[in-house]
């Protein structure tokens, strides 16, 4: 939809600086060692710098934002980017939105006012139809003016809601609009100030020699000449034209954010700040001043994911965590760490790593270590000398193995030592030079195992070996490395078992255990450690009854094992067959838990064992004894003179 050009400037009641963007060829090329310097400034707390960085503030809080930008423009608190291919941006609050439909961009305004390289006049993405041939045009507090292609000059002022047309101008420079004038500055330098409203054509020749002509609030006119000086002059003085001192080689100006300020961009490409007091200060881009290394993890075990940021204190206040650059990163064991996608570092393999950023020259590091999440095979102790599996070792640590079968030789890649062994040999070649080692690089149990002095001698690393457990650790730094011996397995269990060993051998008789058959011969074999998930070692006894048959116990304590197979209640130690030579009857009744008359008091305590409660009575030589058995369901067993005579249940 095309828009009434003449009935909408009457309702634009908003200020904005307007100057023509830049194109990608003006933006400053930097190189890698250089310091980032200010492309373009929309007042002294925003502007661009070579590098794209976007530099801000809101509500006083400084804001810093990375872009492809190579120009801005626009007021401060919602300016346009344009990029090196010609795409222009909004910037308003912190947001960044593509406008696809500004392309051919000539001049660039608030409001979405914008111009386009075939002189017509948009509004976002609507066309004025009443409008066309425009070169340029500006505006400011709601005043506004336009330069056609065929040199006509036509304003419509805040203050007179009507167009003035102001003749024609040839050789235009720049205009600059307030609500009682323009200003046309022409390529031979004169500046002439055009009036608007009921004053509307009068002209006034200002000055000479100058290059650029900039409104302050619609009464102060600042002129750059061509000798780089500043002049200053109000309308109610008739513009009576007075020279800044203290600037010198300006090469064009910038509104500022309070009254009487401004910025001067100099010759050699810097700028100042002017204020309205007359000082005049450098416009320095922010700094680092502290940086802060965040690793979320640095403990990890290989595989573990873990994440990298860096805290940044600029010297203007800003503050922020962002995620370092592939470029400001440096790891220097790389074979530790693998970089994912999201800012996610993946550990490949064991060991400790620097990690070092650096930003603007400032450094910071950071060490993260991974141990093995599980325990390698096959070292040995030869001789006091510690030996480890070639190939899982180094593979563990982050390298390659290559091995050549025909010359039995090794080559490994580790990070950026490339080191080369053979097999009968103690040769070793780091990067091209010779190590030897403690002893030659030999099989064993199916593994080619090398001296572990190599890694000492190659990282740093400690190697101990624990003789009680038959196991190596290697320590590279904080990280650490287990390999155990085929000797491991016997050793550990050794130690676990401890004492209880010496019931391993001693034969028993069931009488009340784990449910098994009464009285069945059971001989212990063995007594198998388990470690519980709460670290905690429990017990399996392991049997062998009279047929080989192997039976195995729940999981007790040590001091369950100690108490089943020492108090003698719930295994025997005697063979109660050849002990109690009792009729195969009695035998039946007492494996079945039964209690018949006539049975003996030892029969009784073998087949329902020690009663709770006795008492007992004597007279005319008989002796009467009562056993009771339970305590709510009570059975009673009488025996008299040492049998059973009566039993109540």
């Amino acid at each position: 939809m095309k828009k009434r050009f003449i009935l909408v400037l009457s309702m634009l009641l908003m200020s904005l600086t307007i100057a023509g963007f830049g194109t990608a060829s003006e933006a400053s090329a930097k190189a890698a060692s250089e310091k980032p310097k200010i492309v373009n400034v929309l007042d002294e707390n925003h502007f661009l710098l070579d590098d794209g960085t976007f530099w801000g503030e809101s509500s006083r809080v400084p804001w810093k934002v990375s872009t492809s930008f190579v120009d801005i423009q626009g007021p401060a608190k919602s300016s346009f980017g344009i990029t090196a291919d010609g795409k222009v941006y909004s910037y308003r609050l912190g947001k960044m939105n593509e406008l696809p439909y500004m392309k051919n961009v000539a001049q660039i305004g608030n409001n979405g006012f914008w111009l386009k390289n075939d002189g017509t006049l948009w509004q976002d993405d609507e066309q004025f139809d009443d409008i066309a041939n425009i070169k340029m045009f500006d505006y400011q507090d709601g005043s506004f003016a336009v330069l056609s292609t065929f040199g006509e000059l036509e304003a419509i002022s805040s203050a007179w809601n009507e167009v003035s047309s102001l003749g024609k101008v040839s050789n235009v420079r720049s205009i600059a609009v307030a609500d009682s004038g323009v200003v046309v500055v022409q390529e031979n330098g004169q500046a002439t100030h055009y009036s608007i409203g009921y004053k509307a054509n009068e002209q006034k020749l200002i000055a000479s020699d100058v290059v650029q002509a900039m409104w302050q609030d619609g009464r102060v006119l600042l002129l750059v000449k061509s000798d780089g000086t500043v002049w200053r002059g109000e309308r109610s003085s008739r513009f009576d034209m007075k020279p800044l001192s203290g600037l010198t080689n300006v090469k064009k100006i910038v509104d500022g954010s309070g009254s009487s300020n401004f910025l001067a961009q100099l010759e050699d490409g810097s700028w100042v700040h002017y204020r309205s007091d007359g000082r005049i200060q450098p416009l320095e881009v922010p700094t680092l001043k502290n940086m802060e290394l965040l690793v979320s993890k640095s403990q990890a075990k290989a595989g573990d994911h873990f994440t990298i940021e860096v805290e940044e204190e600029y010297t203007n206040g800003y503050k922020a965590k962002r995620v370092p650059t592939q470029e400001e990163l440096k790891i220097d064991q790389p074979q530790l760490i693998e970089r994912m996608a999201n800012n996610q570092f993946k550990i490949k393999a064991v060991g400790e790593a620097i990690i070092t950023v650096t930003v603007d020259g400032i450094s910071e590091q950071a060490k993260i270590y991974a141990s093995a999440d599980k325990q390698l095979q096959f070292a040995s102790n030869i001789k006091g000398l510690v030996y480890l599996p070639v190939k899982p070792v180094f593979e563990t640590i982050g390298g390659k193995v290559a091995y050549d079968a025909k010359t039995k030789s090794f080559t490994i890649q580790l990070g950026e030592q490339t080191i080369a062994m053979k097999k009968d040999s103690k040769i070793a070649t780091v990067n091209g030079k010779q190590i030897t080692m403690g002893g030659v690089v030999q099989e064993r149990g199916g593994q080619m195992i090398f001296s572990a002095d190599l890694l000492k001698n190659m990282l740093g690393a400690k190697i101990t070996w624990d003789d009680k457990l038959k196991t190596a650790t290697v320590n590279l730094g904080s990280a650490k490395l287990v390999v155990i011996s085929q000797e491991t397995e016997k050793a550990i269990k050794k130690q676990q078992v401890g004492n209880l060993s010496k019931y391993v051998g001693k034969t028993y008789w069931v009488n009340d255990f784990q449910n098994w058959e009464r009285f069945l011969k059971i001989t212990v074999t063995d007594i198998i450690p388990k470690t519980d998930p709460y670290g905690d070692v429990l017990y399996i006894i392991q049997f062998k009854n009279a047929k080989g048959a192997t039976l195995k116990t729940s999981q007790m304590g040590a001091s369950s094992v100690e108490a089943h197979l020492t108090a003698g209640d719930t295994l025997l130690n005697y063979n109660p067959y050849t002990r109690y030579n009792w009729s195969n009857k009695t035998w039946d009744l007492i494996k079945k838990r039964k209690v018949a008359l006539g049975m003996t008091k030892e029969q009784v305590l073998m087949s329902w064992g020690s009663p709770d409660h006795k008492s007992s009575i004597k007279s005319n030589g008989i002796v009467v004894e009562s056993w009771g058995y339970g305590t709510y369901s009570l059975s009673i067993i009488t025996f008299t003179n040492g049998k059973v005579s009566n039993l109540y249940q």
